[in-house]
């Protein structure tokens, strides 16, 4: 990716230093120059240049591959296909736990445990893959401010007392846990382009981002159809590295979001207005006494970017709205 550090794009030591004193320190740095400007930075003659653009051009390109090769790999040590969440019928429902390799939307009305489910995910990641962890760092991406630390240990010596009977077992845990709190658009989305160094770094097994609409939404008016162009833009390219880093190291990055229900004041439906990435919307047409139901998922399953299994728990939800709305019709609106 464009965010590589060109030290990792087999460049000489000296090189990466010379760059670096003019603040070229990543791939996309060092490809946005021209040919004269490289010349100039690097004291190189054209044609040395010319080698140099082939060599970070193929370090930050992604590496082809057949999907026979993407299968063998995922056959080769299924154990690590997915990370058990401990909870047998959620597991049985997901067909193993929450799978590596892929993005996974958490989604819900507020309030109903979200960060929670996070924090313990964060912990059993850590575990060794004998219990079913992943034997790795988690980074956490805290946009709510919502993180407890506290929290993280009760859960931890609650749900495995006889594995966390020390506090050295403990605080060995929660020095494997990489908190992150990115309170806007703009440091999330850095923070996101830097996660590849540190995954490897780190040697990180799990990524979570708690939660995208949080930002988005108090920085981005969905009646302005500017904002709803830069939100997509936002969203899109979050999604696309989220996407590529799960994929490049099998590993689960996990998102939450929010359901919202939102009633329609005009004529006709809300659907223009509801962004496909940032929240999961009901939007409800009164005319002809139909309901549409709008999906946020709409962006990310167009990226590529969303798990399959997700689309089991919005089935759920809007059965159980079927059920407490009194029956009424629910009209089923496909990805398109």
């Amino acid at each position: 990716m464009a965010a590589k550090k060109l030290r990792r794009a087999q460049l000489s030591q000296e090189m990466c230093e010379r760059l670096s004193r003019y603040q070229i320190t990543t791939c996309q740095d060092f490809l946005c120059l021209s040919v004269l400007e490289l010349m100039k930075v690097t004291g190189q003659s054209y044609y040395e240049v010319q080698k140099l653009l082939c060599k970070v051009s193929r370090a930050c390109a992604p590496k082809m591959q057949t999907a026979y090769e993407m299968k063998l790999r995922k056959s080769v040590s299924p154990s690590s296909a997915f990370l058990s969440t401990t909870l047998h019928n959620l597991d049985r429902v997901l067909h193993g736990g929450v799978p590596c390799g892929s993005l996974t939307e958490i989604t819900s009305p507020p309030g109903c445990g979200k960060t929670q489910f996070c924090i313990m995910l964060s912990v059993l990641a850590t575990l060794p893959v004998s219990m079913g962890g992943l034997d790795g760092a988690v980074i956490y991406i805290d946009t709510e401010s919502a993180f407890s630390a506290e929290r993280l240990i009760e859960i931890a010596a609650n749900r495995f007392p006889t594995y966390y009977d020390s506090d050295e077992k403990l605080l060995c845990m929660t020095r494997s846990i990489h908190l992150y709190r990115e309170l806007t658009c703009c440091s999330v989305l850095k923070r996101i382009m830097s996660l590849e160094e540190e995954i490897i770094l780190k040697k990180v097994k799990l990524v979570i981002i708690d939660s995208v609409a949080s930002v988005v939404r108090k920085e981005f008016d969905t009646k302005l159809q500017g904002n709803l162009a830069e939100r997509s833009n936002f969203l899109t390219r979050g999604a696309s590295v989220l996407k590529y880093l799960a994929e490049e190291f099998s590993i689960p990055v996990i998102l939450t979001n929010q359901i919202t229900t939102a009633l329609s004041s005009g004529p006709g439906p809300r659907a223009d207005l509801v962004s496909p990435a940032d929240d999961l919307s009901l939007s409800e047409e009164q005319e002809e006494g139909m309901q549409h139901v709008v999906t946020a998922l709409e962006l990310l399953c167009k990226a590529g970017a969303a798990s399959s299994c997700l689309l089991h728990f919005l089935y759920l939800y809007i059965c159980l709205m079927h059920q407490f709305t009194g029956g009424s019709l629910i009209k089923w609106k496909p990805f398109q």
